[in-house]
């Protein structure tokens, strides 16, 4: 049923099972049912099974690992096959466009639904514009009336956090939203541990670009430089990290139709790794581009058909964004 990868006589500690059970998912792959680890009295099994069996995960995953102790089931780790790549520039060169823009494409399993189109919601004190995750209720990009973007990816910590994820992530997005400049900041002192792993990414009308990543255990704030890159990837993540990012610094975009070359790219012969990206399991869903001019903010928004990130000839293009369309007005200074 499963291949035996160790046997010791010892009983381990917790710091040495959780090094057992990320080597279980190591050596896990999408063709065998797991693998069986027996150390003394201590058994792991690591399974993959479908959705929706860890609890307070239903309809968020496609795969589950689940350990056994003995005999009591546990569940240690869901990891979803899904995607993100999250660019953010400052254009200078293109008067058209100038401004700061954060464009993100969304990778998502084949089944997942459909996210609902961007509208402008009203969120207390602040406006937004963003699209709707049907099956979290949250969203993973959107912009405000302040001039202030966010964005959300997925975050694959070295270690099997503990499996706490009882909120989704698109929540905090969305209180970002509603909030002024300090939010993030304020979120940083919060206590996360509802929520699974991810970083956040957040700009505003004068560049300045900052990140929180909670990897389940910790919070880490971090301000960058523009220009910047953010990929992630279940089951790629070190390999689709590497190909995107080097295919960023190469080509340099400084423009939004720049953008749209590299967030439209089929470069790899391997599709999981390109930037519009395809496997038998996930495809690019969506790209969704924001805008943050000197006198308002715009969402781009292009749903992509179940064809086009796996046709060489189609091409990712400024124009095709135009439907999607959206536009406030800012209301004050960008924080």
């Amino acid at each position: 049923m499963a291949d035996k990868l160790q046997s010791k006589n010892n009983t381990p500690n917790t710091g040495t099972k959780l090094a057992i059970i990320n080597e279980a998912i190591a050596h896990g792959n999408d063709e065998n049912i797991g693998v069986l680890l027996v150390t003394g009295g201590f058994s792991v099994i690591v399974y993959q099974c479908s959705a929706g069996v860890c609890e307070g995960a239903k309809n968020a995953v496609s795969a589950c690992w689940l350990v056994l102790y003995g005999a009591v089931w546990t569940s240690v780790a869901c990891q979803a096959k899904g995607m993100c790549t999250v660019t953010v520039i400052r254009s200078e060169l293109d008067h058209m466009n100038a401004g700061v823009w954060l464009v993100s494409s969304r990778d998502e399993l084949h089944e997942r639904m459909p996210s609902h189109p961007p509208r402008v919601h009203h969120l207390d004190k602040r406006q937004a514009i963003f699209p709707v995750d049907p099956e979290g209720g949250g969203t993973w990009v959107g912009v405000n009336d302040l001039g202030t973007a966010v964005s959300l990816l997925n975050h694959y910590p070295e270690y099997v956090p503990e499996p706490t994820m009882k909120q989704s992530r698109g929540d905090l997005v969305v209180r970002l939203l509603a909030a002024d400049s300090e939010a993030l900041t304020s979120l940083a002192d919060e206590d996360l541990t509802a929520y699974g792993s991810c970083k956040l990414v957040t700009v505003n009308a004068v560049g300045t670009l900052r990140t929180l990543t909670w990897d389940g255990r910790n919070v880490k704030l971090e301000q960058h430089d523009l220009p910047q890159v953010w990929a992630s990837s279940s089951t790629h993540h070190t390999a689709a990290n590497d190909h995107r990012c080097r295919l960023f610094h190469s080509q340099k975009p400084t423009t939004f139709a720049r953008l749209c070359a590299f967030h439209g790219d089929q470069s790899h012969l391997d599709g999981a790794l390109n930037v519009l990206m395809h496997s038998p399991e996930a495809r690019t869903v969506s790209v969704t581009a924001v805008h943050i001019a000197p006198e308002r903010v715009t969402l781009h928004h292009l749903p992509l058909t179940a064809t086009q990130p796996s046709s060489a000839k189609w091409q990712l293009e400024q124009a095709a964004f135009q439907p999607y369309q959206l536009k406030l007005l800012l209301k004050g200074e960008a924080g």
